[in-house]
C-alpha cells in the first residue's frame, strides 16, 4: 500500500520573521536610541520597539522621543522617561504596529535651541521598520 503524498503545507517550512536592530546616538551621545523591528516576509505591517537611554542629561527632567508618520502625520510620544539626580534615565514605551513601507520620524523633545554647523543630531527620519533612517540635525524639519 502506497503512503499518501505530503501536502504542500507540510513540506514548506514556515516563513521566518526579519528582525532589524539599529542604534542611533542623539545629542552628541547623551541619548542612545535602540530600534528593534520585526516584520514577516511580504507583511504590510511590522512591530517596532523603541527604547532610549539618557546619560548626563538635565537632572529630574522629563525627556520624550516624539514623532509620527511622514509627511504631516499626527505627532505622538514614542517613549518617555524622567532622569534621576544624575541626569540618567531609561525611556520606554509600547510596541508599535506600523506600516512596513511608510517613513516615520523620531526626535528628542525638548530640542536644544542650536542650529548651524555645530547643531547636534536631534532625531532620525526614514522607514524605521527596515532600519533605514537618516539623521535630523538641530531643528531640521523632519520628512523633507
Amino acid at each position: 500500500m502506497a503512503s499518501p503524498a505530503p501536502s504542500p503545507s507540510a513540506t514548506k517550512p514556515p516563513a521566518s520573521p526579519k528582525v532589524t536592530r539599529r542604534t542611533v546616538r542623539l545629542l552628541r551621545g547623551h541619548v542612545t536610541v535602540q530600534l528593534v523591528a520585526v516584520v514577516m516576509p511580504d507583511a504590510a505591517k511590522g512591530r517596532l520597539s523603541i527604547t532610549a537611554h539618557v546619560s548626563h542629561g538635565i537632572p529630574r527632567y522629563r525627556y520624550d522621543l516624539s514623532g509620527g508618520i511622514c509627511p504631516g502625520g499626527r505627532e505622538h510620544v514614542w517613549v518617555r522617561g524622567v532622569t534621576d539626580n544624575h541626569g540618567d534615565a531609561l525611556l520606554t514605551g509600547p510596541i508599535w504596529v506600523l506600516p512596513a513601507i511608510k517613513p516615520f520620524y523620531v526626535s528628542v523633545d525638548p530640542q536644544p535651541l542650536v542650529s548651524g554647523p555645530n547643531a547636534p543630531i536631534t532625531g532620525i527620519a526614514g522607514i524605521l521598520i527596515s532600519g533605514q533612517a537618516t539623521p535630523l540635525v538641530g531643528q531640521q524639519e523632519p520628512c523633507l
